[in-house]
């Protein structure tokens, strides 16, 4: 494959955004924003421990954004990173979630921040995002992964950050992995059957070692991006927040990627790579800058009728959390 990406300066817009959790007033999008078509009009989620919801006729005219419902509880905040819309109109999420987890808890004493370890659960709606139903945690890791001595500000261990896209008979999911062990850090996959989608707890399956043999819940996975410095160490240096679409001008998947090198997951640029196979994702290639520093959570959202964060075509709008001032070039 030889795809390449201009990045080009673009009027400065920016989503709605969600709450801030201690200041509602204050809006931000802590992670990748899903958005789908409904009856006209664009649906656009972003999260800050728990999501929001904005609509409006296209990308740059949404409405004010508000927060959704669930429909109970959960241990830590849920970021919905990813949407699909199903033809029987039901739709479904997955969410990041961050628990407060006992392993954690002598490291936690007296910090300003909590550490912990993200988990990826699935969830559906039938009023269009409004209100979410949570059906649990899907992909989870084994406890011997925490590494509560980490020096990472954030997380001790876990899966998360992740996007997906739906292909043939399953639902693809490159996502963070934060394991103990460098080995084992990076960006990888997990799939889940679409036949399961009612019914997703322990029906998702990750990829390790060259196939699908690790199971969702609590299993291990081979980073298709190792990490080239260790997420605990005082100088990590790996992707993460993997944000993928499908570009029908270059007839490829494309994934837009953070570099963190810092405990505090300073950015280190933007990073691209481009796929034919969602079922093997040894075939992707190597990650190439697009854009030095840079934020968090890069997405493309296609600019053509019908297009979304999953779906791009020749240009495309680059947003940073909620903030845009490029458009990305695809050729």
């Amino acid at each position: 494959m030889a795809y390449r990406v201009t990045v080009r300066d673009a009027e400065p817009t920016r989503l709605p955004g969600a709450g801030l959790p201690w200041d509602k007033s204050v809006k931000i999008a802590d992670c990748n924003s899903p958005a789908h078509w409904t009856d006209g009009k664009l649906v656009v989620f972003s999260s800050a421990s728990h999501p929001w919801r904005a609509e409006g006729p296209d990308l740059f005219h949404l409405g004010e954004p508000t927060p959704v419902e669930w429909d109970r509880e959960a241990n830590g905040g849920r970021w919905i990173e990813a949407t699909f819309k199903h033809p029987n109109e039901t739709l479904y999420g997955w969410y990041h979630n961050e628990p407060l987890l006992d392993v954690f808890s002598v490291q936690n004493s007296g910090k300003d921040h909590k550490l912990t370890a993200p988990n990826i659960g699935s969830c559906r709606s039938f009023d269009d995002g409004r209100t979410w139903e949570d059906m649990g945690a899907i992909l989870t890791v084994s406890d011997d992964s925490y590494f509560p001595e980490t020096r990472n500000y954030y997380f001790g261990g876990g899966n998360g950050d992740f996007s997906v896209i739906v292909e043939g008979d399953y639902a693809y999911l490159p996502m963070g992995l934060y394991n103990r062990k460098v080995e084992e850090q990076g960006v990888g996959w997990a799939r889940l059957p679409i036949d399961r989608l009612d019914d997703p707890v322990g029906a998702a399956e990750k990829w390790f070692e060259g196939g699908w043999s690790q199971p969702g819940l609590k299993g291990r996975a081979t980073p298709t991006w190792p990490a080239k410095g260790d997420w605990h160490s005082v100088a990590p240096d790996v992707y993460w927040g993997p944000s993928i679409h499908w570009n029908r001008h270059l007839n490829c998947y494309v994934i837009l990627l953070n570099r963190a090198i810092g405990t505090r997951w300073e950015p280190g640029g933007i990073y691209v790579s481009f796929g034919d196979s969602l079922a093997d994702p040894a075939s992707w290639t190597e990650p190439e800058p697009i854009l030095e520093g840079g934020s968090w959570y890069p997405v493309a959202y296609g600019l053509e009728n019908g297009d979304t964060d999953k779906s791009a075509g020749e240009v495309a709008r680059l947003y940073l959390g909620v903030e845009s001032r490029h458009e990305l070039v695809f050729g």
